[in-house]
């Protein structure tokens, strides 16, 4: 077996590639390049390489993980790239590590075990609250800013998506005008 680059940083280079409509043998193949390097390496152990980058990856201390999805899109609370921002800011107010000094050199476990751990109060946590927040909890003013924010720091969205949470949002307000 090859020895795996986990950085942090070439893993999250990796979700990019598992996202992007290449097609699967250029993934399997660009996943070798990028974990071990250019070496000489059979297709065996290019699919290989790919199977356990993938499954180690997906490890989660808590709760499962979707087998068919490595790159965690089920767990819709926040996007690496769209939140890159609020990880590296937060990362300096809690830890003070700049994650741009780690960049090669901190561990993608190590990150994600501290991106697991970062304080309530920090932006990261607190977009992800907002996210999650259930507007059924609000009301009045309180509502409208929570919309507001929610719109604002909501994540990319499919068309099914979007409508489904215009269907909720227009139950909420018949609701409350006391029409259902």
């Amino acid at each position: 077996m090859y020895e795996l680059d986990y950085s942090y940083d070439n893993v999250l280079r990796w979700f990019n590639l598992v996202e992007s409509d290449l097609p699967d043998e250029v993934k399997a193949t660009r996943t070798f390049l990028m974990f071990v390097g250019p070496v000489d390496a059979t297709d065996e152990d290019i699919v290989k390489t790919l199977k356990t980058v993938s499954e180690d990856v997906s490890k989660h201390p808590y709760g499962n993980t979707v087998e068919s999805d490595p790159v965690g899109k089920w767990d819709r609370a926040f996007d690496f790239d769209l939140d890159s921002g609020a990880i590296y800011a937060s990362f300096m107010q809690t830890y003070h590590i700049d994650l741009l000094e780690e960049k090669g050199k901190m561990s993608w476990f190590k990150f994600k075990a501290l991106l697991d751990g970062l304080d309530s109060e920090s932006i990261f946590e607190r977009i992800i609250l907002i996210r999650k927040a259930d507007l059924s909890d609000y009301k009045g003013k309180q509502l409208n800013e929570m919309v507001d924010c929610k719109e604002y720091y909501s994540l990319a969205q499919t068309p099914e998506d979007q409508k489904a949470k215009n269907d909720y949002e227009m139950q909420k307000q018949f609701e409350q005008m006391g029409l259902t």
